[in-house]
């Protein structure tokens, strides 16, 4: 199991994107959830996405995730991403990554 990730900080402009590279245990049964809370949770929307294994990845390899961020309306939001397996709700994640984002006008 991994430390939790540090907070990272994001600014985004309206309308403007960003992509966020998230380490993945698919392979394992990991799954990567996530929330948009604080003061402003309509400033940003959330999105996670799971890729396609490459052809010539080695047997076993997991697909890439990524969280896609989209700046919404002027505000303040933390952005909280947890790794763990579905069907294990009562076990702490695996991985955590908090994302403090500004979305300025």
């Amino acid at each position: 199991m991994n430390q939790p990730s540090p907070r990272s900080d994001i600014a985004l402009a309206i309308g403007e994107e960003r992509t966020v590279p998230l380490s993945s245990l698919a392979m394992a049964g990991y799954r990567w959830s996530g929330s948009v809370e604080g003061p402003d949770p309509g400033a940003v929307e959330l999105e996670l996405r799971r890729g396609e294994t490459s052809p010539g990845a080695k047997p076993g390899a997991s697909a890439p995730e990524e969280a896609v961020l989209r700046g919404i309306r002027s505000g303040r939001a933390v952005v909280r991403l947890e790794q763990r397996r579905p069907w294990e709700r009562d076990q702490p994640a695996a991985d955590v990554l908090e994302l403090k984002v500004d979305v300025g006008g």
